[in-house]
């Protein structure tokens, strides 16, 4: 017989949910959804505490900086740091009519999957919430979004419509937290309650918190029931593992009408010992950049808000070439080792130079550069590896969204630069890199700089090859660069593309339309729209 758990916390609930221990101080946090109240209860004391009030909550993950991610009312996302002070994020994040959000996670990576109801017949859905801050649906039609967990191997995300009585299973895909092949996992038959919140331990198998049910029920990675527990309180809400070990299970529950009258218990939150015992839930880190630039961004007036870019290389032809298009939308600053009008000196070696410029900026424009793809090793390397890491760590530190990142044909060296002539190969982006020279080879290390910095922080890169931007934006004189030519047109194109996409890392060519280009611009036209104007001679 399953161990019988017990009341740690007596508090009422009327819609007790979200619990989730934390890892930091050794408690466990969770919520009244109703009335706002994030509760907190201390193993060691055996004491629980009213630890924080707000409007409605849906759910909350907590960040691995220790602040919390609060879903809140109509949409409404904010950030409530260690010392308690909230700031919005969102104020009304793709949510319409009466939905709200309920039940979140927080993915291996840091994302944060978050779904919603609808008071009324209107389906739900299911969104994702990069760690760059941005927001995507992933699922749409669902009757009731609820219990969401990961397996121990991380390929599998379990899912719970709670109005179609069923956990679905999903391959989950870590790198890009896109997620496929949807299975009913358990379909709940009519008369044994509603699956609710759930967990999974470390061998896989899935506690399912049970509403109208009574209990928490166990099933095996296939879907098998293997064991249940019983709760003296009708609905159930939710399961989680907490503990020094992690081998003691926290059960939520509502104290809903009629239970509220005739359970004592109902609203409580429960512990019981099981074995196995669980894993630790995962943090969110989206990152906690300047928060009131992200709100004014997904603010619907954000018409008139002009977003901040910053310019390195400031003083070169490429910057020269954008400045024009770009300053008319957006507000740009430009940094450069080198003296020029209207570019602010900085050496991209120093960090401390760099670093004022990096506050409250949306998107890096990472042109600064050694000024020929011939440059001698120790220009390469000051210039494009060490000023190039700063860039990327700056950027993480102070929350930029993204870095767009100038690599160059280089990279590609030892397909299409042969002698004076214009290669006949279309060196498209998917093939092995190929550089032929120190400056090609650096900017190979930038490219996958970027997708360092993407995986591990979440900081958006879009990397552009680019082939050639002349000072008076005109064609080069002989055929093999004439065929790599990109104009100042084309290129402000995209770079304004990038900087509106919601990419999170990709690499694109970047040449204007010249006869017997070496460097196919086919995927910058499929994901950016873009249509190059450039022409022949």
């Amino acid at each position: 017989m399953p161990p019988e758990p017990e009341c740690v916390a007596n508090c009422k609930c009327e819609l007790g949910e979200n619990p989730l221990w934390n890892q930091r101080d050794g408690k466990l946090y969770w919520i009244d959804i109703q009335h706002g109240v994030i509760y907190r209860f201390d193993p060691k004391t055996e004491c629980f505490e009213e630890w924080y009030r707000t409007e409605r909550i849906g759910g909350f993950t907590i960040q691995e900086d220790g602040s919390f991610l609060l879903f809140l009312r109509a949409g409404r996302i904010a950030c409530l740091s260690p010392d308690r002070t909230l700031s919005t994020i969102y104020e009304r994040a793709g949510i319409v009519g009466d939905h709200q959000f309920n039940d979140v996670i927080a993915d291996p990576s840091g994302r944060v999957f978050c779904g919603t109801l609808s008071a009324s017949d209107k389906p739900g859905g299911l969104f994702c919430m990069e760690r760059n801050g941005r927001l995507k649906r992933i699922l749409s039609n669902i009757g009731c979004s609820n219990g969401l967990g990961f397996s121990p191997d991380r390929h599998v995300l379990y899912f719970t419509d709670s109005k179609a009585r069923t956990i679905y299973s999903f391959d989950y895909h870590q790198k890009t937290g896109t997620i496929s092949n949807k299975k009913a996992l358990v379909v709940i038959p009519e008369g044994d309650g509603l699956p609710d919140g759930l967990t999974v331990d470390q061998l896989g198998n899935i506690w399912s918190a049970r509403w109208d049910g009574g209990c928490v029920v166990k099933y095996d990675p296939e879907g098998n029931e293997c064991d249940r527990i019983a709760v003296p309180v009708s609905n159930v809400t939710s399961v989680v593992f907490g503990g020094d070990n992690l081998d003691h299970l926290y059960i939520t529950t509502a104290c809903s009408k009629p239970s509220a009258t005739t359970e004592s218990h109902a609203g409580s939150l429960f512990r019981v010992k099981v074995t196995p015992g669980g894993v630790r839930e995962f943090g969110s880190r989206v990152h906690r950049r300047n928060w009131t630039s992200l709100f004014l961004l997904n603010k619907k007036s954000s018409r008139c808000y002009r977003k901040k870019i910053l310019i390195t290389g400031g003083a070169g032809c490429v910057a020269r070439a954008l400045g024009p298009g770009l300053q008319e939308k957006y507000d740009l600053t430009l940094i450069d080792k080198k003296q020029s009008d209207g570019v602010q000196l900085a050496d991209l070696t120093s960090p401390e130079e760099i670093a004022p410029f990096f506050a409250g900026i949306e998107t890096v424009i990472h042109l600064g550069a050694a000024s020929s793809p011939y440059s001698a090793w120790s220009h390469v390397l000051n210039d494009n590896i060490v000023g190039t890491y700063n860039v990327f760590e700056q950027a993480r530190i102070s929350g930029v969204n993204r870095v767009i990142f100038a690599s160059t044909n280089w990279v590609m060296g030892g397909y299409i630069h042969r002698k004076n002539k214009p290669s006949r190969k279309r060196v498209h982006e998917f093939r092995p890199r190929k550089p032929t020279t120190p400056y090609g080879l650096s900017k190979s290390f930038g490219e996958d700089l970027g997708l360092y910095f993407y995986e591990q922080f979440g900081l958006s890169c879009v990397v552009f090859r680019i082939g050639w931007v002349t000072h008076n934006n005109e064609p080069c004189r002989n055929h093999r660069d004439e065929a790599l030519w990109l104009s100042w047109q084309d290129c402000t194109r995209l770079i304004e593309s990038a900087i509106e996409s919601d990419i999170g890392y990709d690499v694109f060519n970047a040449t204007s339309n010249i006869r017997h280009n070496p460097l196919p611009v086919l995927k910058a036209r499929l994901i950016l729209g873009y249509r190059p104007t450039g022409h022949n001679k």
